[in-house]
């Protein structure tokens, strides 16, 4: 794994910000944001370099094993990246019955060398987010 959070113990990440960052992974997610209010990724260049039928050869994975009732204001923002991965580019899962407050997918360049469907691979098909935008976003 390149980057990854997780909360610690009752408590979440908040306000996490990568910008500008070439991350590349031979094992593991480029990125992995579990339990995060707030996160934006901004500008990154995310490959993952192994192939592995599974999540973990996913190039940024945002995902929700607890429950968030409080929201609040926090969204999740990638915008202007390219990421890459085998299994999937961006993967976006909840495994509770807890949903996403919104996610911004902003000009930005997915891969997933799989296939392309699995480009942008939202759970559900996007019904765990509350608000999901797309604009200008390149899937191949």
């Amino acid at each position: 794994r390149g980057i990854g959070t997780n909360r610690m113990g009752n408590r979440f990440f908040e306000n996490i910000t990568i910008r500008n960052c070439k991350i590349a992974t031979t094992k593991g997610e480029g990125i992995n944001m579990y339990d995060t209010k707030g996160i934006y990724l901004i500008g990154n260049q995310v490959t993952v370099g192994h192939r592995a039928n599974n999540y973990q050869s996913t190039g940024v994975y945002i995902g929700l094993a607890s429950k968030i009732s409080n929201w609040g204001k926090y969204k999740t923002v990638l915008q202007k990246n390219t990421i890459t991965g085998y299994y999937s580019g961006v993967a976006v899962t909840s495994f509770v019955k807890s949903k996403f407050n919104r996610i911004e997918f902003l000009s930005n360049r997915l891969k997933a060398k799989k296939s392309k469907k699995y480009a942008l691979r939202l759970a559900y098909k996007g019904k765990q987010i509350k608000k999901l935008v797309k604009k200008k976003n390149k899937l191949s």
